[in-house]
């Protein structure tokens, strides 16, 4: 049965103007997100992760940033090219996004309770005293203790996980269709990166609503996702069904990424590998595979083309010119 498909983004490119050059951030970005559907985008840092996801959000920074070409299909919409008016009725209400640092997205000056119903009465057609019900409710949903109590907290009176649910509680609460996951569990120990994975999809099947999970931990997207994006200096460069990237990798890169995991069934003890080299300067980056010169597969058209995202099956994108 053929899904349906809540956002289409096709060919997006975004850079920065610096005084070294210009930043080719993200390059020619296609993928879909279907409804009710998890997908994972990993990557190094620097890859490209949090600026195509940014982008859609309209969350650029302008200057130094640019959104150069492409376009985002959201319930009829671009998101690329909308109005201040309509960024601000689906931001928060129809896309809600979990930042990678919930200290420095929380204000600190500002009680949970003020900051969490500002999102409730700027898109729902409520009161405060419902706002602030609805506020609590969500808390509680999230795992918060004593919520009643709690929401009338500062951001510093709370652990680092707790702020993470506060944050997955303001992005939820306006039910939104999309939840944008900007590395939830950055930071966190693995027993509550447990937890917060699991309320992530607790969530999801109560409201039906599709996640964009951005990582650069495979271990996370391997029990969360149905699909996984590699990206690479802001390319992608390999997009398949979560078992198969585990299972039956093809490009080098996606492959030295599964390498540099620790593996619990390796018999005898063993240097844990690494890439060699490293990510490639993004300013004016020449016309070749950015990933040649630390590949050991590479071969002559590598140095002198970048290879184009092909379909090689129903469920699989590849961009290399010799693949595993």
């Amino acid at each position: 049965m053929q899904k349906e498909i809540l956002l289409k983004v096709n060919d997006l490119r975004t850079i920065f103007k610096t005084d070294e050059g210009i930043v080719r951030a993200v390059n020619g970005v296609s993928f879909i997100v279907n409804k009710q559907e998890t997908i994972g985008i990993v990557g190094e840092s620097g890859c490209g992760k949090s600026v195509t996801n940014l982008s859609l959000m309209g969350l650029i920074p302008s200057p130094p940033g640019k959104i150069i070409s492409g376009e985002a299909l959201f319930d009829g919409l671009d998101l690329l090219h909308i109005n201040d008016k309509q960024k601000r009725r689906i931001r928060g209400k129809k896309i809600s996004m979990v930042f990678q640092d919930p200290m420095t997205s929380l204000n600190p000056y500002l009680r949970i309770s003020t900051q969490m119903t500002e999102v409730l009465l700027e898109h729902e057609n409520i009161n405060k005293k419902q706002a602030l019900e609805r506020s609590i409710e969500m808390l509680r949903l999230v795992g918060i203790p004593d919520p009643e109590k709690r929401i009338f907290s500062y951001p510093h009176e709370f652990s680092g996980g707790m702020r993470q649910r506060v944050m997955i509680a303001m992005a939820i609460s306006t039910n939104p269709e999309l939840l944008i996951a900007d590395e939830p569990t950055t930071a966190l120990d693995v027993t509550i990166q447990a937890q917060i994975l699991d309320l992530l999809q607790s969530i999801q099947n109560k409201i039906n609503m599709s996640i964009i999970l951005i990582t650069h931990n495979l271990g996370v997207v391997a029990r969360m996702t149905e699909r996984i994006i590699v990206m690479y200096a802001g390319y992608i460069v390999e997009e398949n069904i979560t078992d198969e990237i585990f299972y039956s990798p093809s490009h080098p890169y996606t492959k030295g990424l599964l390498k540099s995991i620790p593996r619990i069934d390796e018999e005898e003890k063993s240097k844990l590998y690494s890439i060699p080299g490293s990510p490639p300067n993004l300013v004016n980056l020449p016309e070749a595979c950015p990933f040649y010169p630390r590949c050991d597969r590479k071969i002559e058209i590598c140095t002198k083309s970048v290879p184009e995202l092909k379909q090689i099956s129903e469920t699989h994108r590849l961009a290399c010119f010799n693949p595993f």
